[in-house]
């Protein structure tokens, strides 16, 4: 599940993790400090080393896609 929040603030969370990392401070603290796991922190720490700041983006969050149409997302919406 993705945690709450926009595509700039989970990556911002991530860079301010890799800031804490270079800083030499502990994988749990930092964990706690971005509110997240020390399995994520060190994934994040490790796609960076392979990718640099690129491998810190966000992704599109997987799924089926819709196959409503755009008008009919429309009529939907104006129904609720």
């Amino acid at each position: 599940m993705r945690p709450p929040g926009t595509a700039q603030q989970l990556e911002r969370r991530r860079r301010q993790a890799i800031r804490l990392l270079k800083a030499d401070t502990a994988l749990l603290a930092i964990a706690r400090a971005v509110g997240a796991s020390v399995t994520f922190v060190f994934r994040w720490a490790e796609a960076y080393r392979k990718q640099g700041l690129p491998g810190l983006r966000s992704r599109p969050t997987p799924g089926r896609p819709s196959s409503l149409s755009v008008a009919q997302k429309k009529r939907l919406a104006t129904c609720s």
